[in-house]
């Protein structure tokens, strides 16, 4: 999410953590391995009992592992082709996720869970048509949920917004616009993407799995869709979305926004559960930032949930921190370090877990340093 202009600000209060309105959860819950015999002595149960362990856990590696295993041990298994379709489309693997989902609905048809998985992965693939049948049968089954019936309402809006969109494709980007507002920006804003993938990824060492969704929108339809804060510049929220009616190609400001979200799409790719300080810190790093001269200092953990609920001048504030924060981080342990956490916070529990593991002192005693530098 593209941070509103710099400028000297209060000190933040700590956000609360809504962020984009009517999205199903990122981090799927516990596998529900029901189906089939679950006794622990079966080896079916074995395996489920050895996923829930991984799961709660936090060891994403072997989580993945077992359940491929159990699928290929249980192919015709609603609830295990279920799981690991979920796991993907959690990933970011949406094609993949999709088959096993698919596979999961044909021996279980009109399974609530099966169905809002799909229904996810359709949407992230840009199928807002079968998005929409697909919340439409979870809501035949399941009438009363609150958060599927904003889901769908997002879906119908995106889907009367985009229903004129063209795609562009590039090596690693699908761009999709309205041709009669955005021809020109077309190309020229894949180049920059790529331009934006070479760098990130050069000096960060990390690279996006799948392609990567942008969507190029009016200032008034993009607030209609994403329902963001006045002064979000961009979003990602699975997908790229960017307001850019009156841009030039070679405007700075569009290169700084469109590196800043690719930045967030590529800790969404490895860090799911990346803390907002870390993950806005590092798009602001990327885009070229500078800190003015005003210092600003908080508890770190009271920025690890998302920025939507502040107001512009404490949004300006908990930006700076994350930018500071980040900056130091790079200076005095080297963008490796980075790296390595956001490689092992989807693996532990906890996020001060994954750093303390990857870093040569504690995020208590990183936290302290910061704020006496």
């Amino acid at each position: 999410m593209s941070p509103p202009s710099l400028v000297d600000a209060d000190p933040p209060a700590p956000p609360q953590r809504n962020g984009l309105e009517a999205l199903p959860r990122e981090s799927p819950p516990p596998p529900s391995l029901s189906v089939g015999d679950p006794s622990p002595g079966s080896e079916y149960g074995a395996l489920a009992v050895k996923i829930k362990a991984y799961v709660e856990a936090g060891d994403t590696v072997r989580f993945m592992s077992a359940l491929k295993e159990l699928r290929d041990r249980f192919p015709e298994n609603a609830a295990a082709n279920r799981e690991l379709g979920r796991a993907y489309v959690q990933k970011g693997e949406n094609t993949i996720g999709l088959y096993y989902l698919e596979q999961a609905l044909a021996v279980e048809p009109g399974d609530p869970a099966t169905l809002q998985a799909l229904s996810l992965a359709y949407y992230r693939t840009e199928d807002l048509e079968r998005a929409r049948q697909t919340i439409r049968q979870f809501l035949a089954v399941v009438p009363d949920d609150r958060s599927m019936k904003d889901f769908l309402e997002r879906v119908e809006r995106e889907h009367r917004i985009q229903s004129s969109f063209i795609t562009e494709r590039s090596d690693h980007f699908d761009l999709f616009y309205d041709s009669s507002e955005f021809r020109q920006l077309g190309r020229p804003i894949l180049r920059l993407l790529e331009e934006a993938y070479r760098k990130v990824g050069a000096d960060l060492g990390v690279y996006p799995d799948q392609p990567v969704s942008v969507l190029l929108y009016s200032n008034r339809s993009f607030r209609e869709v994403t329902a963001s804060p006045d002064w979000t510049g961009g979003i990602f929220d699975g997908k790229i979305r960017l307001p850019v009616r009156d841009m030039d190609p070679d405007d700075p400001r569009l290169t700084a926004l469109i590196t800043h979200e690719f930045v967030h799409a590529v800790v969404h790719g490895v860090a799911v559960r990346c803390p907002t300080w870390l993950n806005e810190g590092l798009a602001m790093y990327f885009e070229g930032r500078s800190l003015p001269s005003i210092r600003v200092r908080a508890d770190l953990r009271q920025f690890e949930g998302s920025f939507m609920s502040l107001n512009p001048d404490q949004a300006r504030a908990a930006y700076l921190l994350s930018l500071s924060a980040v900056s130091y981080l790079i200076r005095e342990f080297g963008m490796y370090r980075v790296r390595e956490i956001l490689l092992h916070i989807n693996q532990a529990p906890s996020f001060q877990e994954a750093f303390d593991h990857e870093m040569p002192l504690g995020y208590d005693d990183f936290i302290r340093r910061w704020h006496n530098a």
